[in-house]
């Protein structure tokens, strides 16, 4: 499994990593979040329905992901949010 792309929302410090496998995971560090540092399957619905049930084996592998994943910019406004998910997933 390989990292496609990092994103950001701009509802407050969701992370979003596309998988290579058509997955994707969120990872919650939303201000007042009830859930920080979860990791979700997809973009974190309002009942957490979509929570993932085996957080550290995911978390595990998004972390050997992300040290694996080369930041690749197409424009000249594209961030590399590795570090900051990095960070942030290590926080749980």
């Amino acid at each position: 499994m390989k990292i496609k792309k990092l994103t950001e929302y701009l509802d407050g410090g969701t992370y979003e990593i596309f998988m290579d496998n058509d997955e994707s995971y969120s990872i919650d560090d939303r201000i007042q979040t009830k859930t920080p540092n979860k990791i979700y399957k997809g973009y974190p619905e309002k009942d957490n329905s979509n929570l993932v049930e085996n957080q550290q084996e995911i978390k595990n592998i998004l972390l050997k992901c992300l040290d694996e994943y080369e930041f690749k910019p197409t424009e000249t406004w594209d961030f590399d949010y590795a570090p900051h998910i990095k960070k942030t997933l290590m926080k749980s």
